[in-house]
C-alpha cells in the first residue's frame, strides 16, 4: 500500500483541524470503502425504508442480505487476495504492467463462479422469489469484484477518483432507491434494486480508474496461480484473519440471541450493530499505518535491503537495521497511543453518537458494544504488528498469529455461546485479540531481534514443480 500511503500523506501536510478532518475521511473511506460502504448503506436504508412503512420484518431481511455478501464477498475474495496483491507488486517491479488487468480478470474468473455457486445454496434453502435471488447473486459478484479491484488500486494515487465512486454509487443508491418507491411498493424487491445499481456503479467506475491506470493486455490471464501456490502461508493468514474478525458473529447468530429472518437467514441485531460500529475503532490505526508510519518506515527499509545488495560494510548494514528497527518500533508505539485514545473516545462520545443514531440501543446492546470496541481496538494494534512481519517475509509468524487470532476468538465466542452466557458475549472476541496483540509482539520482536540472519538465509523464489509447468503450459497455449 505504499503508493497510495504516499499519496495519502500529503493530505496530512495540510494546516487547520478542517483540513486534518478531512485528511482522515478521505483516507478511511480509500482504505476501508467496501465494508464502510456497507455500513453506510445499512444505516441509511434502515432509515428510508422505516419512512416508506417497510415491515420491520422487511427491513431485517434487507440488512442481512447486505451483510451476507459483504462478509460472504470477503470470505471469499480472502483467500487469494494477499498472493494477488504480491503479484501485482511484483510484476509493476519488473515493468510488466500488461500483466496486470489479465491478472484482475483471471481472479474474478475464478472467485466469482465459486463464490456464487456456494451463495445460491444458500439462497435457494430460504423461500425467496427468483428475482430476488438474482439481485443476491448479482450483488455477491459485484462486491465480490469491488474486493478484488480494490487490491489492485493500491498501485493507483488518484485517490480523487477512487473516493468519487464511493460518492457516486452511494448517491446513486440512494436516487435510485427515491425513484423506484415512487412507482412501486417500498418492497425487498425494490430496495435491492437500487443496491445492485449503486455497487455497479462503483465497479464501473473504479475498472475505469484501473484501465486508464494500467495497459490492456491479452495474456497471462493466470499467472498469478503460481504467486498463489508459492505464497500458501498468505492465503492461509488472508482466510484465518477474515475468521478472526468475523466468525464471532456467526457463532452468536446460532446462540440464544440469534434469530432466524428467513430460511437460512439468520442474524443477532442485538450483537451485529454494536459489532458494525465497533469495527469503525480500527480506522486510526489504518490509517496511521499507510499514511505516516509506512511511508516513514519503506525509506528506511529500503536503505537497509540496498545496504545487503551493494558494497556497504557490515556496520553499514548494521546502523541501516538499528535505524528502520528504531522507527518501526516508535511508530508501533505512537499508533498503540492513538488507537488507545480513539477507543476511549469512542468509549465515550462514540456510544452517545451510536444511542441517537440507533434507536432501541439498550443496555446489553451497550456491553456487547463496549466489548468488541475494546475487543476491534487491541486487533488494529496487532494487525499493525503483523503488518511489520509481512515487510521481513516472516509469513510463518504471520500465519502464527492469524491462527492464534482465529482460533481464540472463535473458540471463547463459542463457550460463552455454548454456556449462553449473554452478559459475556463480545468479550470471548476481545480476549482473543488481546492474544492475537501478545502474539504478534513476540513473534515481531523475536524474528528482528537477528534479522540479518533470517533475511539471508530465506530460500529462492523459483521452485520447478508440477505446478508450474501446468502454469507455463497454460501460458503457452494462451499465447498460441
Amino acid at each position: 500500500m505504499a503508493g497510495i500511503g504516499f499519496e495519502l500523506n500529503k493530505l496530512f501536510k495540510e494546516k487547520g483541524i478542517s483540513a486534518k478532518a478531512r485528511a482522515f475521511g478521505t483516507s478511511s473511506v480509500i482504505l476501508a470503502g467496501p465494508l464502510l460502504m456497507g455500513i453506510a448503506l445499512i444505516i441509511l436504508l434502515l432509515n428510508f425504508a422505516e419512512g416508506q412503512g417497510m415491515s420491520q420484518e422487511g427491513r431485517n431481511l434487507l440488512v442481512v442480505m447486505i451483510t451476507y455478501a459483504t462478509l460472504g464477498s470477503l470470505f471469499i475474495t480472502g483467500v487469494i487476495s494477499l498472493p494477488l496483491t504480491r503479484y501485482v507488486s511484483d510484476m509493476m517491479y519488473l515493468g510488466k504492467n500488461r500483466r496486470i488487468i489479465p491478472a484482475l480478470l483471471g481472479s474474478i474468473s475464478i472467485v466469482l463462479p465459486a463464490g456464487c455457486v456456494l451463495y445460491l445454496i444458500l439462497l435457494v434453502r430460504s423461500d425467496l422469489s427468483l428475482a430476488v435471488i438474482f439481485l443476491n447473486l448479482a450483488l455477491l459478484a459485484e462486491i465480490s469484484a469491488i474486493f478484488l479491484v480494490n487490491g489492485f488500486l493500491t498501485a493507483i494515487r488518484n485517490y480523487k477518483g477512487l473516493l468519487g465512486s464511493y460518492a457516486a454509487s452511494l448517491a446513486i443508491t440512494l436516487v435510485f432507491v427515491w425513484i423506484l418507491t415512487q412507482f412501486f411498493a417500498g418492497s425487498v424487491t425494490v430496495f435491492l434494486t437500487a443496491v445492485v445499481i449503486g455497487y455497479g456503479v462503483q465497479l464501473l467506475a473504479e475498472l475505469i480508474l484501473l484501465y486508464d491506470f494500467f495497459p490492456v493486455g491479452n495474456e497471462g490471464y493466470y499467472d498469478f496461480l503460481p504467486w498463489v501456490k508459492h505464497y500458501w502461508k498468505l492465503v492461509v493468514s488472508g482466510t484465518a484473519m477474515n475468521v478472526g474478525l468475523f466468525g464471532h458473529m456467526f457463532i452468536i447468530w446460532n446462540s440464544s440471541i440469534g434469530q432466524q429472518v428467513q430460511g437460512s437467514f439468520i442474524s443477532a441485531p442485538e450483537y451485529d450493530i454494536p459489532s458494525l460500529y465497533g469495527y469503525l475503532a480500527t480506522l486510526v490505526s489504518t490509517v496511521y499505518f499507510v499514511t505516516a508510519a509506512e511511508t516513514r518506515f519503506f525509506t528506511r527499509y529500503h536503505r537497509y535491503y540496498s545496504s545487503l545488495n551493494t558494497q556497504a560494510t557490515a556496520e553499514e548494514v548494521d546502523n541501516a537495521r538499528q535505524d528502520m528497527l528504531s522507527l518501526m518500533w516508535h511508530d508501533c508505539q505512537q499508533c498503540a497511543v492513538l488507537q488507545g485514545l480513539c477507543t476511549l473516545v469512542m468509549l465515550s462520545v462514540g456510544l452517545i453518537f451510536f444511542e441517537q443514531l440507533q434507536p432501541g440501543f439498550n443496555l446489553e446492546m451497550k456491553a456487547y458494544y463496549e466489548a468488541l470496541c475494546v475487543g476491534y481496538g487491541l486487533f488494529a494494534i496487532a494487525n499493525v504488528l503483523n503488518q511489520y512481519s509481512t515487510y521481513y517475509t516472516d509469513y510463518t509468524g504471520v500465519v502464527i498469529n492469524s491462527l492464534v487470532f482465529a482460533g481464540s476468538t472463535t473458540l471463547l465466542t463459542y463457550l460463552t455461546a455454548v454456556l449462553d452466557l449473554r452478559q459475556y458475549f463480545g468479550l470471548g472476541f476481545a480476549a482473543g485479540c488481546l492474544l492475537f496483540l501478545i502474539s504478534s509482539f513476540l513473534r515481531l520482536k523475536s524474528y528482528t531481534a537477528d534479522l540479518n540472519y533470517e533475511v539471508l538465509s530465506l530460500k529462492p523464489f523459483v521452485q520447478k514443480d508440477w505446478m508450474t509447468e501446468v502454469i507455463q503450459k497454460i501460458s503457452e497455449d494462451e499465447e498460441e
